[in-house]
């Protein structure tokens, strides 16, 4: 049976209840979970150690946008998020809380003045489904 991948499509990106999607080029939820391995002297010998994950939400957007305005306005504080990657029942939401780095300012002549920052989540993203 074949299934489609899911799409990247209507997202909606909520920072304390607003919905700035539309703002937003990219928005990504990464989690990295760090393993440690020990070897010892005998053959095949290791112990090994995994972490629980520690996440990063990466948002870029167009400045000069009520996105850059809130986010500039939150500078280093925590907000909630809410990330859903595709609108609609039934999809999988991530809502979680993440601090606010500073925003970058300015570009390049002629082109788009925007930003790409990572936000350091507070604990464990809390996976739902959509209503």
């Amino acid at each position: 049976m074949a299934v489609a991948p899911g799409l990247m499509k209507y997202a909606v990106v909520k920072i304390e209840t607003i919905d700035y999607a539309e703002f937003a080029q990219t928005a990504l939820l990464t989690g990295d979970t760090p393993t440690q391995v020990y070897r010892t002297l005998v053959p095949d010998g290791l112990i090994s150690d995994t972490d629980s994950a520690a996440w990063t939400f990466q948002l870029a957007g167009a400045n000069q946008t009520a996105l850059a305005t809130a986010l500039r306005a939150a500078e280093g504080t925590n907000v909630t998020v809410v990330f859903q990657a595709e609108f609609g029942s039934g999809k999988e939401v991530a809502t979680f809380d993440a601090t606010v780095p500073a925003l970058p300012f300015g570009g390049q002549q002629g082109a788009f003045r925007a930003f790409d920052i990572s936000m350091p989540v507070q604990g464990q993203p809390v996976f739902t489904t959509s209503a």
